[in-house]
C-alpha cells in the first residue's frame, strides 16, 4: 500500500529529514488615523467595530487603523440619526462623523440577570455590560440579546420595550464543555488539502459555539513551508508535545489522534460526541476582548479560570492567536493549496503555558497580550485551553469567536 503521508519510525528521523466574522470590520492597513464623533446631544456613548470605546461625544477617538469602521452611539432615551455610520480612516487624517439625535417619549427600560452573574450582555450587536445590568431608556419595539459567558452556553432572546415600562430577564445558564481541534498540516504534503476540507466543513457544521479549530505547520514534508516558519519555535513544540509523527494529524481534545487521513470524517464526529458528553471541570472565560476596542496592532484581554472541581496536578493554561483564513495568491507550496483557516500565529506567553493549580470554586484571572505582525492581514482570534500536561487531556476550551 502507498503512503502519502510522511511518517518515521522515530521523530529525530521526521524532524531532520521529513524536512474572517464576528462583526467587526478587519483592516489590512497599518497606519493610524483619528475620527471625531459628535451628537445634536451630548455625552452620547460611542461604538468602533461593535466594542466600546469608553468615550463619549463630542469624542477623538485617536490611533485607529487605517481602513473601515463602523460606528454606533448610544444615548438613553434618544433615537440616533443615522442609526450607524462606516466611515474610512486615512493613515494621519482625522475623519468626522456627526450624529443626529432626538428625544423620544416612546421609551422604557430592561434588566438583565444571569446565574451565574458576570455574563456579557450585546444588545442589538453592541456590547452594553455585564450582569446584572439595567438600561434606562431603550427605544420602544424588539431588542436582541445575546448573552455570553465562556464555559456556559450561548443565550440568545428578543425582548419588547414598551413605553415606561421595564423589561426584567433573568437568565439560568447552562454549563457546556467546548472542544478543541488541534489540527497538523503542511504546505508539501499532498493529502493535507483534502484533510484540511474535511476538518473546516465538519467544525462548521458543529458550529462555533461548540468547538474551535487549531491549525499547526510543522517543517515537514515541506521546511519552507512559510506558516510554519512565521511561528517556528511553537510549532516545533506543539509538535514534540504530541509526538507528532505524521501529517496530517487530527487531535481533538489531546486524547483523540486520527493519524490516517482516510474516514477522517466519520473518527472526528464520532470524538467531538464523545467529548461533549463529559462534564468540564472548569470554565475560561474573557474579559475585555469582545467588549473594549483595542489599539491598533494590539490584541489583548483577560482570561479568567473558575475551577468547578479541585483541578489536578500539571495543569496549563495555554494561550493561542490564530489567523481565521490566510489564503496566498498562489499556492506557497507542492500540493496546490492556497487557503487555510485557523492558522496558528503565537502563543502568550509561549506554548509552554501557564501553571494553574485551583481548587474547587477557585478562580485565576491571567492577563494576554499580542502585538500584530503587519502580515496578519486576516480576522485575528484567540483561544484559551486547559490542558493537564500529565495526560495531554484538554479539560475546557474558550475562544473569541462569536456566534
Amino acid at each position: 500500500m502507498k503512503f502519502f503521508w510522511c511518517t518515521s519510525l522515530v521523530l529525530l528521523f521526521v524532524l531532520s529529514t521529513c524536512t474572517t466574522k464576528d462583526g467587526n470590520i478587519v483592516s489590512s492597513q497599518s497606519g493610524t488615523g483619528s475620527l471625531e464623533v459628535s451628537s445634536t446631544v451630548p455625552d452620547a456613548r460611542v461604538f468602533v467595530d461593535h466594542k466600546d470605546t469608553g468615550q463619549r461625544t463630542p469624542a477623538l477617538i485617536e490611533n485607529l487603523s487605517e481602513g473601515k469602521h463602523v460606528v454606533h452611539i448610544f444615548l438613553s432615551k434618544h433615537e440616533a440619526l443615522p442609526e450607524s455610520a462606516l466611515v474610512d480612516i486615512s493613515a494621519g487624517g482625522v475623519t468626522a462623523i456627526d450624529f443626529e439625535l432626538n428625544k423620544s417619549p416612546q421609551v422604557g427600560n430592561l434588566g438583565v440577570s444571569s446565574e451565574p452573574p458576570g455574563a456579557l450582555v450585546f444588545i442589538d450587536n453592541l456590547p452594553f455590560g455585564r450582569t446584572p445590568l439595567e438600561v434606562e431608556g431603550l427605544l420602544n419595539g424588539i431588542h436582541r440579546l445575546k448573552i455570553v459567558k465562556g464555559g456556559y452556553a450561548l443565550e440568545v432572546r428578543e425582548v419588547e420595550i414598551q413605553a415606561d415600562h421595564r423589561v426584567v430577564i433573568g437568565i439560568p445558564l447552562s454549563l457546556k464543555r467546548f472542544v478543541l481541534v488541534e489540527h497538523f498540516s503542511n504546505t508539501d504534503c499532498p493529502p493535507c488539502p483534502v484533510a484540511d476540507a474535511t476538518v473546516e466543513a465538519v467544525l462548521h457544521d458543529v458550529g462555533v459555539d461548540s468547538v474551535a479549530g487549531l491549525t499547526y505547520h510543522p517543517n515537514f514534508p515541506g521546511s519552507e513551508d512559510p506558516m510554519f516558519l512565521a511561528a517556528e519555535a511553537h510549532n516545533l513544540a506543539r509538535m514534540a508535545y504530541y509526538q507528532l509523527l505524521a501529517v496530517p494529524t487530527v487531535v481533538v481534545d489531546g486524547v483523540f489522534t486520527i493519524l490516517s487521513p482516510n474516514n477522517l470524517e466519520a473518527q472526528l464526529r464520532d470524538a467531538l460526541q464523545a467529548r461533549f458528553q463529559l462534564s468540564p471541570l472548569a470554565t475560561l472565560d474573557f474579559y475585555d476582548f469582545w467588549e473594549t476596542l483595542s489599539q491598533p496592532g494590539e490584541i489583548s484581554g483577560t482570561v479568567v479560570v473558575r475551577a468547578l472541581e479541585d483541578l489536578p496536578a500539571d495543569v496549563s493554561l495555554r494561550i493561542a492567536l490564530i489567523e481565521r483564513e490566510v489564503e496566498f495568491p498562489v499556492p506557497p507550496g507542492t500540493n496546490g493549496q492556497k487557503r487555510f483557516t485557523d492558522v496558528l500565529r503565537s502563543f502568550y506567553p509561549d506554548a509552554q503555558g501557564i501553571a494553574i493549580a485551583l481548587g474547587k470554586d477557585e478562580t485565576a484571572a491571567h492577563d494576554f497580550r499580542f502585538h500584530r505582525d503587519p502580515e496578519w492581514i486576516g480576522e485575528l482570534h484567540v483561544i484559551a485551553f486547559l490542558q493537564n500536561d500529565a495526560t495531554r487531556e484538554i479539560l475546557q476550551a474558550v475562544w473569541t469567536v462569536l456566534p
